[in-house]
């Protein structure tokens, strides 16, 4: 009996710990959109060819102070943040990875 209490307990203190991801929003530091705004002007000088276009859209979107959410947030990151590699791989930009850097949190 007192197990299901405590279980109960638990389960009332955790719920109201709980965040939509899906609802709640990131707001990037003014060192992480400063970042972002130096990766995306990188991936404007080197086009398509070797930024994605659609991904340097997202990070326009995310490095200008657009509100996402906590998932779009993380999955934008992923995205950006690997196209960044592949644009670092591609033309051995310092530029690029500086600005990867930048995006670290401190």
């Amino acid at each position: 009996m007192d197990e299901v209490r405590h279980r109960a307990a638990v389960q009332r203190k955790s719920s109201g710990m709980e965040i939509d991801g899906s609802e709640a929003t990131i707001t990037l530091s003014p060192a992480v959109l400063e970042a972002m705004q130096n990766l995306h002007a990188r991936a404007i000088i080197h086009g398509q060819e070797k930024f994605d276009g659609d991904v340097a859209e997202i990070l326009k979107s995310m490095a200008y102070g657009k509100p996402l959410s906590v998932e779009q947030t993380l999955s934008s990151l992923v995205t950006v943040s690997a196209e960044a590699g592949e644009c670092y791989g591609k033309t051995g930009d310092w530029e690029v990875a500086n600005a990867l850097k930048g995006c670290d949190p401190p």
